[in-house]
């Protein structure tokens, strides 16, 4: 993401070579968030669309806007001014969108989302602002004007009307408020940023003045800081030049680049690495370079410091040097320095040991060396003393005048050999004195090269062995036996010497050094492979201590680290006493691993300063403290502790802390929690505690311990938790709230209307008792009278009633409260009556008459139509209701209103039943009489047709027997058509009487599809009755099961054609009994069924209808059905046929019951 967020930016980076370094990756920064303020402007476009669709948003001069901020960009690539100065140029387009903002926001009179959206490209400007000031005095300016834009919107508003919806003093203290903690802010931004100014000048005038060359470089930038020192070491005039090279030309040899740089990742740095460098023109030179990694907070490298040496010449001094080194090393030892005379004649002058002007090499008896032995042109002291020749007697000669009887021809050849190339060599033989004292020398050659790499001189150090071949006898038990106790000591032993010559070595180690060093425990060897291992620093420091220890002869103890051979490093305790023996300083020690010891001692101190860290940089307020009979006496506090309650961490220091931050009346509470949490050792409270904001709650969480010689200590830590217990008491008010008025809305539902306005009362008490109001009510508007009447009113025992005077009131009298209400602007809040405008005075002399201080209406509405309002009064405080609470009253204010309307609809709902109850029974009486009245007629014009007809005969008859035929047909559907609109209006009005009996549905079935066996016949349909079976009983009426049977088996055969068949089948199915007729006819539509039960329709209807009929058998069947408490199911088909299911309560038959 870094990565791609580089990628990103660097094409914003101005390719300026006028322009510092941070003055381009400023400009960079500032395109950018310049573009992103441009988008955000654009982007706010719907934010405010979407919030209120009419709101004044000219586009034209959102585009303009953003387009002149985002301008600034492509300008500053085209114009030098421009990108030279471009942080001015941002100034002036944030002042112009500055003004834009205020201008959109006056037209919008200030409206919420519009002032909050003014608040915040305002706190985003001035952070831009801030960001690129250099002074104060810029945000100054920046914020005055920007106050004065924001005042002259707000008075233009006012002027021109109907004035901000946002409170003027609010809104310009939020803008002063941001100016002032933007001002705060950017103060301090500009302070660190001088302070950060005035210590890189100090680090630079540091550096520029030190002699070696000091550099930073970065991961992604390479060289980004060199001194002057560098710069010249490199061959560069300055470090501005050498910071354009290409840091890899500075090495002679890629490998070693990369080598450092890996080094430096895995080790967080290096110490004194020695790396071949190339200046500018091409000149190598050594460099001893310390490096030291910064790693960001993910670990990750951000930038690395060091520091380049030339040692060049140092390294050459050293070359030169080496003989003397070598020779000096051993002082000791007989040293013996030859020249080979393939080099010319050699001279005294040829080494810096002899004395005088150089001359030619002459032997003391007068003969000269001959031409293949290398003469000798120095000897030391110890030589002179162990061969008892003085050095005029050795200068020229050669080693041939040691040999002697005893000496061996081949060790002396091996030797003369060894002169002929660089090859050292070592060998022990037999020399003699000058007076011809035969003595065992140990011998140790050196070849010392020139320029040329050719082998200039040979020099050699002679030992004389032989006490200590006779010596080593006896001391090998002795040293058997020493070794021994040695090795079974723990750790490494070891006898460690120091002699007057500044000679240094081990006569003894023992075994544990293997297997605690990795080393050999060869003497010889072992102080130079050990002093190698220890680290540079610490080895200059532990040989220091030595030398000490050793120019005092005292004991010394040391601890240090050891590098083992296979890379683990491991500390330990080196302790030796001194002793004098055989003219040398003896010290015999041991050497401990203690890198357990040391790992645990650093995890301690890490964790100490972590805590430390911790401690000072937590935001959160810690003390640590003691106690003394419950009161705490002040340890230590953090930053953040002295920052929340004003104290001074000096000054509070050893003083009674409690005394300052514990309020008066929780004094006993404070020892007490001082006392739990030492006796407890943990402790986590609330408590409340003073603080340079006034008192705050805060959670306490204390650990105390005790301790033996030091009074108790306690650690604590204050969490401030005001914000969270206000919200908690806030969502427990709103909770409550919610719950009294889903408890009201809930007994308004289920309350009878006539104890409707008891309700209400006892509602509008429950309300404003928990909103601390003293008087709540409820008003009704009467258009049609043009007044309004306070219906409902509760108030507190303090509080004078107003309900009494407040009846009938004209709307006229407050004209300004009713337009208002007209304009549904929402609820009316009134914190303090000289908020109201003046227009309102007839409002404000109506609320100073009841003693009102604050005022809530909110507006009662009924479908859209204004039916009146509910208020609030506060009596005796003023009272402002918050926004939640102004929410949560409107659900109330609904379910008034609509417990208020429920009451009206019931009301006319019960006057339309006692009205349609009336209109039944008219209905009933009408049907009855009309029943009466035509069928007394009716049965004598059916008696007299069926008499014609039986009078007269087929062939006397003719046209007379036809018409008594039609006469007597059409009478007896006429009748059938009066029975069922009677049947059907005593069905409906619950007035038929029926018996509920066991009835045989089977024998019933039966018998009534034998009744229109002749009529099927007729109709040329097949009736079939399935009745064969074991007799169902349903528990019904019988002549009601009739009247079913009748209406479905005639419907089978009238709408069946001639060929169809009908069948009735009746089964026993358990739990009911069960009727099912049907037929092959005509069937229908099966979208018609929910159709098919009315009165009066039929399968064809109108004056073309095909089939006769009233249309009222189903709606009777359906009505019987349901009266006998069963139920009847239609399946059907257009063309295929109908059938009707009946089910019927299942009845056991009776015991005379025929089988």
């Amino acid at each position: 993401m870094d990565d791609l967020w580089q990628q990103i930016a660097s094409g914003f980076r101005p390719d300026d070579a006028d322009l510092s370094r941070e003055s381009q990756s400023r400009i960079q920064d500032f395109r950018l968030l310049t573009l992103l303020g441009a988008v955000l402007i654009l982007l706010f476009a719907p934010l405010y669309a979407a919030a209120d669709p009419e709101a004044v948003d000219p586009l034209w001069a959102r585009l303009g806007v953003a387009g002149l901020l985002g301008a600034l960009v492509p300008v500053s690539y085209l114009f030098r001014h421009v990108r030279h100065h471009f942080v001015a140029w941002l100034r002036g387009a944030l002042f112009v969108v500055m003004g834009w903002l205020v201008a959109t926001t006056t037209l919008n009179h200030f409206a919420g989302e519009f002032a909050v959206g003014l608040l915040l490209g305002y706190t985003i400007i001035i952070a831009f602002v801030g960001i690129s000031a250099q002074s104060g005095r810029q945000i100054t300016w920046f914020s005055t004007l920007s106050l004065a834009l924001v005042a002259g919107g707000l008075g233009v508003s006012q002027v021109r009307g109907p004035g901000p919806e946002t409170s003027p003093l609010i809104l310009l203290a939020s803008v002063a408020g941001i100016s002032l903690a933007g001002g705060v802010a950017i103060h301090r931004l500009l302070s660190m940023r001088r302070a950060l100014r005035s210590r890189e000048e100090q680090l630079h005038v540091i550096t520029g003045n030190v002699s070696d060359g000091i550099y930073r470089s970065t991961p992604e930038d390479g060289l980004v800081y060199a001194n002057q020192a560098f710069a010249e070491l490199f061959g560069y005039e300055s470090p501005e030049a050498i910071l354009e090279a290409d840091s890899a030309s500075f090495y002679t040899d890629s490998a070693d680049r990369q080598r450092l740089l890996e080094e430096e990742h895995e080790a967080d740095g290096f110490d004194q690495m020695e790396i071949r460098f190339r200046r500018k023109d091409g000149t190598p030179f050594i460099g001893l370079v310390s490096s030291t990694v910064v790693r960001d907070e993910h670990g990750d490298p951000q930038y690395y410091d060091g520091a380049v040496t030339d040692i060049t010449e140092r390294k050459q001094r050293q070359r030169r040097l080496r003989v003397l080194s070598e020779v000096v090393e051993q002082a000791d030892d007989g040293i013996l320095v030859t020249a080979l005379p393939q080099n010319g004649t050699p001279t005294f002058g040829d080494l810096a040991f002899a004395n005088g002007e150089p001359a030619p090499l002459v032997p003391a008896n007068g003969s000269s060396a001959d031409d293949t032995d290398p003469p000798i042109v120095y000897a030391n002291r110890a030589f002179e003393e162990m061969t008892g020749y003085q050095e005029d007697e050795l200068l020229g000669r050669t080693v041939d005048l040691l040999e002697g009887p005893e000496t061996d021809p081949s060790v002396v050849n091996a030797l003369q050999d060894a002169d002929v190339d660089a090859r050292a060599w070592e060998g022990e033989t037999i020399n003699y004195q000058k007076d011809g004292t035969p003595y065992v020398a140990h011998w140790n050659t050196t070849s010392v090269q020139g320029e040329q790499a050719e082998v200039e001189y040979r020099a050699s150090i002679q030992r004389d062995i032989t006490d200590r071949r006779e010596m080593e006898e006896r001391l090998r038990e002795q040293r058997s036996r020493l070794r021994g106790m040695a090795n079974s000591i723990p750790g490494v032993t070891y006898q460690f010497y120091a002699r007057p010559n500044g000679a240094r070595g081990c006569h003894f180690i023992s075994e544990h050094a293997e297997e605690v060093l990795g080393l050999p425990t060869d003497p010889e060897a072992f102080y130079e492979q050990f002093d190698a291992r220890i680290p540079s620093p610490h080895r200059a420091r532990s040989q220091q201590k030595i030398e000490d220890a050793i120019e005092q002869e005292a004991p010394w103890r040391v601890e240090l680290p050891f590098d083992r051979p296979s890379g683990d490093r491991i500390w330990l305790l080196d302790t030796a006493t001194p002793e004098r023996r055989n003219g040398e300083l003896v010290f015999n020690g041991v050497m401990i691993d203690i890198t357990e010891r040391k790992t645990a001692e650093r995890a301690l101190r890490d964790e100490r300063d972590r805590f430390e860290s911790l401690f000072e940089s937590l935001p959160t307020p810690i003390m640590r403290c003691t106690v003394e009979d419950g009161t705490s006496y002040v340890s230590t506090i953090n930053e953040a502790f002295a920052d929340t309650f004003g104290v001074d961490p000096e000054a509070v220091e050893g003083e009674n802390i409690d005394a300052t931050i514990v309020p008066d009346d929780a004094e006993q509470e404070g020892s007490a929690l001082n006392r739990c949490a030492v006796e407890q050792g943990a402790l986590k409270t609330e408590v409340r505690r003073l603080t340079d904001d006034g008192p705050r709650d805060f959670q306490l969480q204390a650990t105390g311990r005790t301790r033996e010689d030091a009074p108790p200590e306690i650690h604590a830590i204050y969490t401030d938790i005001t914000e969270r217990t206000r919200l908690e008491e806030t969502l427990t008010y709103r909770s409550e709230l919610e719950s009294k008025i889903v408890d009201i809305s809930t007994r308004f539902i289920n309350t009878p209307i006539d104890d409707l306005d008891q309700e209400i009362e006892v509602a509008l008490q429950a309300v404003g008792t928990f909103v601390d109001a003293d008087r709540s009510y409820v008003f009704l508007f009467d258009d049609e009278a043009a007044t309004m009447s306070n219906t409902h009113e509760w108030r507190t025992e303090a509080t004078a009633s107003t309900q009494p005077r407040l009846q009938n009131i004209p709307y006229a009298e407050t004209p300004w409260f009713m337009n208002r209400m007209r304009r549904r602007e929402g609820p009316l809040r009134v914190p303090r009556l000289e908020d109201l405008p003046p227009e309102a005075s007839a409002l404000r002399q109506r609320l100073e008459a009841g003693n009102v201080q604050s005022l809530l209406v909110l507006p009662m509405l009924n479908d859209q139509d204004l039916v009146g309002f509910v208020g609030f009064d506060a009596v005796q405080r003023k009272r402002d209701w918050d926004a939640d609470t102004v929410m949560l009253l409107r659900v109330l204010t609904d379910a008034i209103s609509n417990a208020l309307q429920r009451k009206t609809a019931e009301k006319e709902m019960l006057a339309a039943k006692e009205e349609a109850e009336d209109a039944n029974r008219m209905k009933s009486v009408f049907l009855a009489n009309m029943s009466h009245e035509i069928r007394t007629p009716l049965t004598s014009i059916i008696g007299f047709a069926e008499a014609i007809g039986n009078e007269l005969d087929d062939e006397t008859a003719g046209p007379v027997l036809r018409f008594a035929e039609l006469i007597e047909k059409s009478g007896n559907r006429l009748l059938e058509t009066l029975d069922g609109v009677l049947n059907l209006s005593k069905l409906e009005a619950g007035e038929m009487d029926l018996t509920i009996e066991p009835v045989n549905l089977t024998a019933q079935a039966a018998e009534t599809a034998d009744q229109f066996a002749p009529q099927a016949q007729e109709s040329g349909v097949s009736l079939h009755a399935d009745v064969d079976g074991a007799p169902a009983w349903a528990r019904a009426d019988k002549g009601a099961v009739q009247a079913v049977l009748r209406n479905l088996i005639s419907n089978a055969i009238k709408y069946t054609d001639e060929g169809g068949s009908a069948e009735v089948r009746v089964r026993d199915a358990g739990t009911a009994a069960v009727l099912a007729v049907e037929d092959t006819g005509i069937g229908m539509n099966p979208e018609q069924v929910t159709d098919l039960f009315e009165a009066f329709r039929q399968a064809s209807e109108g004056l073309g209808r095909e089939y006769e009929g009233t249309g009222l058998g189903l709606a009777v069947t359906k009505q019987a059905v349901d009266q006998m408490n069963g139920s009847i199911d239609v399946e059907t088909e257009e063309g295929v046929g109908t059938r009707f299911v009946v089910r019927l309560p299942r009845a056991e038959p009776p015991s005379d019951a025929s089988p």
